[in-house]
């Protein structure tokens, strides 16, 4: 036990002891106050402020919904916050910046066909699944049967989403979480959940001292550890259970498994056709449909490399890690030259350049903590800006890739290459004027 919550018992003890020192009759009853006034002014406020919870649970209640639309996974792509792969959702989305199709779905899937669709070099993963009981003789539990097949993917359905916006004042008693429901973007409703820092049902006490530093002096405390719990703020519905159950779900009608629905789980069919086309499609794979950096020939981290007004041109989307390898390709091949570019760089963009990490050939030993950097310049030497970031445009003059040595990643063979901004009046080639309009 700590020594702060030991140290809080103390006042109990010696309750004890008057009360004792009362039944053998050494001590007079007018000792008596001292121990029981304080529990009596304590028990006082305990139960004002349990009438004040009370009071906050109807008013959030009062506004709050008991259903905002039936999810139906036909005509739906969900992007939840507080749900899991443990109800029934044959798909749920989550927004990720790491890859061109901006989204990352989770599938629930037979461990058969999982594992032999996995490929950890597209991003393509399997996960077990567990399955959760909160409350009185809660569990946990996980089953080998099935998996959650994880890939990145853009939703083709309408997009119903749920944006979760939490209160985090500090030293507030009463938090809240707003869920915000929106299809395409139009907005459905809103739910407000609340959390209350309560007064225990019986006091519990924290002293201790500790020393601060900073003044340097030793400061003391003495006060009650409250317990955080769920307020009942979901319109009168007996059968839910906050503790056990997510209120997203229940809000869009979406019913949790049950273990022995996940014992005997089938694959969703549109989950078997999509899973079922990736293992055929890896199991006619050879090496030659991968390039240098082992990404796919065909896949969306290819550019287009050609020419433009007589310069070489590259566009296309430039990710970090391998994903960037073509374009590192290009920038060190045309080195002390003028080239067209027209990408659009994540995540670790910003308006005047971008970083890549880890950079390495497929097969070679690669230290993720590499960073090939690009930094957009004015023919000034001054910053070069784009309206948005991670998205640029245009012609530039390539600068010599130089080694720098970062102060928080030493001896990491980091890089810098200047790529400067061209006007089209100072390109080299006195036959363009301009860039041709797109």
């Amino acid at each position: 036990m700590q020594a702060h919550v030991l140290a809080g018992m103390i006042p109990h003890f010696v309750a004890i002891a008057l009360f004792l020192d009362f039944l053998i009759k050494r001590a007079p009853k007018a000792l008596l106050v001292i121990p029981i006034l304080p529990y009596c002014v304590y028990f006082y406020y305990y139960f004002a402020e349990q009438q004040t919870i009370k009071n906050i649970e109807a008013s959030i209640r009062e506004g709050n919904p008991s259903y905002i639309i039936a999810y139906n996974p036909d005509t739906h792509a969900l992007l939840p916050s507080g749900i899991g792969i443990s109800y029934k959702i044959p798909v749920i989305f989550s927004v990720n910046n790491n890859f061109p199709e901006g989204y990352m779905s989770q599938r629930l899937a037979t461990q058969e066909l999982c594992q032999k669709a996995r490929n950890n070099k597209e991003w393509r993963r399997a996960w077990p699944v567990n399955w959760y009981r909160y409350g009185r003789g809660g569990f946990t539990k996980r089953f080998k049967n099935v998996c959650r097949f994880e890939m990145p993917e853009t939703p083709t359905k309408q997009l119903l989403k749920v944006v979760t916006k939490e209160d985090k004042a500090k030293g507030e008693k009463l938090r809240k979480t707003v869920y915000s429901f929106f299809l395409d973007d139009k907005p459905l409703g809103e739910y407000t959940a609340a959390t209350y820092a309560a007064l225990p049902s019986f006091p519990n006490f924290v002293i201790g001292c500790f020393l601060n530093s900073a003044a340097p002096s030793w400061d003391c405390f003495f006060n009650i550890a409250r317990e955080k719990h769920a307020l009942n703020v979901f319109p009168s519905d007996g059968g839910f259970d906050v503790q056990d159950n997510s209120v997203v779900a229940k809000l869009l009608g979406i019913e949790k498994y049950t273990e022995q629905e996940l014992r005997n789980f089938t694959d969703y069919p549109e989950a078997k056709e999509i899973l079922s086309a990736i293992i055929e499609k890896k199991a006619n794979e050879t090496p030659a449909d991968f390039d240098e950096w082992g990404l796919r020939k065909d896949g969306p981290y290819q550019p287009a490399i050609s020419e433009r007004q007589g310069y070489p041109s590259f566009s296309g989307i430039v990710f970090h890690g391998n994903k960037g390898g073509p374009f590192r390709n290009f920038i060190k091949e045309h080195e002390g030259r003028i080239v067209y570019l027209d990408i659009e760089a994540k995540p670790n963009a910003k308006k005047f350049g971008f970083t890549n990490y880890g950079v390495c050939k497929a097969g070679e030993q690669c230290n993720g903590r590499t960073d090939n950097s690009y930094q957009l310049k004015n023919e000034d030497g001054s910053r070069h800006f784009f309206e948005e970031e991670g998205k640029f445009k245009g012609f530039f003059l390539v600068g010599a890739e130089t080694l720098f040595e970062n102060k928080y990643n030493k001896g990491d063979n980091d890089t810098i290459t200047v790529l400067t901004f061209m006007s089209p009046k100072n390109l080299d080639d006195e036959a363009i004027e301009k860039p041709e309009e797109e």
